[in-house]
């Protein structure tokens, strides 16, 4: 995570390639993002890892959260978490397990959550890539996790973000 930062205030990113940041310039993760808006008051930790499920991701947080104290944990959800193999089996029913071991693991370890649903870019920007190679049942299995979201991290009591919210914001702000 960059700029580097010691601070008694941690705060631990986990997820997959997209919080780990596959693709990007270390300055440039959703971790040092997060790390330049707080500047010095919190340590922005970044684990992600390429290839994670939320399951595994959450299973590593609970190895960190063992070792070390974070205020908070922001799981970067990206729906490829809740996927079967090839796309398959029931994305929403996915996210709520993984919604539940993330609510287990504030059990037992006393920190707050948030989760960011980060959706792909195909999704987002359907209207100008004209869904080349995204089926009607990867666009419905992706708007039914948009609606499921918010209202399972709420009853777990955990603070919501969804990507493609902020997309079309911005997208708007722009036009």
């Amino acid at each position: 995570t960059l700029p580097r930062v010691s601070a008694d205030r941690k705060i631990l990113v986990i997820g997959d390639s997209v919080a780990f940041g596959m693709g990007v310039d270390d300055d440039a993760t959703i971790a040092s993002f997060l790390q330049q808006r707080l500047g010095n008051s919190a340590q922005i930790v970044n684990a992600g890892i390429g290839g994670y499920t939320g399951r595994r991701a959450i299973g590593y947080a609970k190895r960190l959260l063992a070792k070390t104290r974070y205020e908070t944990v922001v799981y970067v959800a990206c729906q490829n978490d809740f996927m079967g193999s090839r796309g398959g089996g029931d994305w929403t029913r996915g996210a709520e397990e993984t919604l539940r071991d993330l609510a287990a693991l504030q059990k037992a370890f006393p920190c707050r959550i948030g989760v960011l649903l980060h959706t792909y870019l195909e999704y987002n920007l359907a209207d100008l890539l004209q869904r080349k190679g995204w089926s009607a049942e990867w666009i419905g299995k992706t708007a039914a996790l948009r609606q499921i979201m918010p209202q399972a991290c709420r009853g777990h009591g955990f603070a919501y973000t969804d990507w493609s919210d902020a997309v079309a914001a911005y997208r708007q702000r722009e036009t």
